[in-house]
């Protein structure tokens, strides 16, 4: 269970990360992306980052490999633009999302 302000600082982190993504980082290799979900350590230094990608196999492979390459640009700008604490950068985990939703007519 974690407290409501890692919970808070967790939604500020997803935040900011995804704005980064589409604004900063020019991969090429980096398709369509979301955050779904941040969890941060009790002591609010670690995330875990949970990314769910769109596309086949092979394009999901580029974009986390994208995002991995791009992760100390993305900490490092979160960490600038961060008023509540400005030192919380230390790691983060991506993960794929495997679950995909389709639709039959």
């Amino acid at each position: 269970m974690t407290s409501y302000r890692a919970d808070q600082v967790g939604e500020q982190v997803r935040e900011e990360i995804m704005s980064i993504i589409r604004r900063d980082l020019k991969d090429p290799r980096i398709g369509f992306v979301s955050i779904t979900a941040v969890r941060m350590s009790p002591d609010l230094r670690q995330a875990r980052v949970r990314v769910s990608v769109l596309g086949n196999p092979d394009e999901k492979k580029a974009s986390i490999r994208g995002l991995v390459s791009a992760k100390g640009l993305s900490w490092a700008a979160a960490s600038r633009t961060s008023s509540s604490r400005p030192t919380f950068v230390s790691s983060s985990i991506l993960r794929s999302s495997t679950a995909s939703t389709s639709r039959s007519s």
